[in-house]
């Protein structure tokens, strides 16, 4: 009876653990486009971590349930180390994919950038097409979208 009472009390918790952490994410997001209604955006500083949260939140939510919902085997384990593979190989993809489009893309996810004291300098493009824009900070977390110049990289 006690035992019973425990795992639905950790089955309703675990439930209100992952939504809450969804919540937060979808919070980040909407403050986001609040922000992009004024012309500022958070900094890749921020963006970066919420994608690798995001990714990492869905991944660990997948295998709980399914690790929740069956016995454990130990081949359940080996499938979960070997789809660490091909789940970093799609969130690079995502990465990269965010990295090289242009700056119409208002999420400023990015590998390459550099905060300078009062600018935030994302490299886009790839290879032949690589360029620089530099956008002004407001303070740490938060950058104005609009792009203060362009510098093409030969």
């Amino acid at each position: 009876m006690k035992g019973e009472k425990i795992v639905k009390r950790w089955k309703f918790s675990s439930k209100v653990i992952w939504l809450v952490f969804y919540i937060l994410l979808f919070i980040f997001v909407l403050l986001h486009f609040i922000l992009s209604l004024f012309g500022l955006a958070f900094t890749p500083l921020l963006w970066n971590k919420w994608l690798f949260l995001l990714a990492t939140l869905i991944f660990c939510n997948l295998w709980f349930n399914f690790l929740k919902n069956r016995e454990f085997r130990w081949f359940h384990l080996v499938w979960a180390i070997l789809s660490v593979f091909p789940s970093l190989f799609a969130g690079f993809f995502v990465f990269f994919h965010f990295s090289i489009i242009g700056s119409e893309n208002s999420v400023p996810i990015n590998m390459d950038y550099v905060t300078n004291d009062s600018e935030v300098i994302l490299r886009k493009g790839f290879l032949l097409g690589e360029y620089d824009e530099h956008h002004d900070l407001v303070n740490p977390y938060i950058m104005k979208t609009k792009v203060n110049r362009v510098r093409y990289i030969d």
